[in-house]
């Protein structure tokens, strides 16, 4: 009995089992501000997703334009900097391309084992500020082999290159083929690596006269002059 009369009066009955007015107003009252809420809720949640997809759409726009931008801007640089390659080029050629101040960038050019490569794309590390910048403009063919960031001395350039140097040089022209824009090569009579040839063979016949042998010779005669000399000296 007593859960029957706590059931009805939650229901807004009195113990008779009849509604009044006043609970069923109360009722009415509460469901329309529960509506209320629920509309308003499903209005904010509508407002938000709308919001959201016009962000998104402004931003996608502004992206893409971002984008495209960037891209024509690639192209014109591209454009600017791209040289036709060549069989004939001189090392005094390469000379003016040595990348230019940063708010107008040119072509960056030098030579090495005979070839001409364009490092635009790496100015960073061949600009006027970068650290292979001693490189540009040359033929750099020595300051590779020998990993050289200043000029090399006389003696350097008038010797042949040893098979280790042969082999970093080798390794600098796979990056440089791999990487950048290679132009061709030099002309006939240019460059280091044209006179390399005659350099080793001119060095390998002074060598020839430095052989054990030769030495041996040499001492020989030496030692003859000497006895020579001493006997002369004794006769008078």
């Amino acid at each position: 009995a007593t859960v029957s009369v706590l059931y009805w009066m939650e229901a807004g009955n009195d113990c008779s089992g009849e509604s009044t007015p006043e609970t069923v107003a109360e009722k009415t009252a509460e469901d329309e501000d529960e509506s209320n809420v629920d509309d308003f809720m499903d209005f904010v949640v509508l407002v938000v997703i709308l919001i959201s997809l016009v962000m998104w759409y402004v931003g996608d726009a502004r992206n893409k334009r971002r984008l495209k931008q960037q891209r024509e801007e690639m192209r014109k640089l591209r454009d600017k900097m791209t040289i036709p390659p060549r069989d004939d080029w001189t090392v005094a050629e390469l000379a003016p391309y040595t990348g230019g101040p940063e708010e107008d960038p040119q072509p960056i050019l030098f030579a090495a084992k005979g070839c001409v490569y364009n490092v635009w794309r790496g100015r960073n590390f061949y600009g006027c500020e970068g650290a292979y910048h001693c490189f540009v403009g040359k033929d750099a063919t020595t300051m590779l082999a020998l990993e050289l960031l200043e000029e090399p001395t006389q003696e350097q350039k008038d010797r042949p290159f040893t098979r280790e140097e042969i082999n970093f040089l080798n390794e600098w022209i796979s990056t440089f083929e791999w990487k950048y824009d290679n132009l061709g090569s030099l002309a006939p009579g240019e460059g280091i690596w044209e006179k390399e040839a005659e350099k080793r063979r001119l060095w390998d016949e002074n060598a020839k006269l430095y052989t054990p042998s030769a030495i041996s010779a040499a001492i020989a005669v030496a030692s003859v002059a000497h006895a020579s000399l001493d006997y002369k000296e004794g006769d008078t």
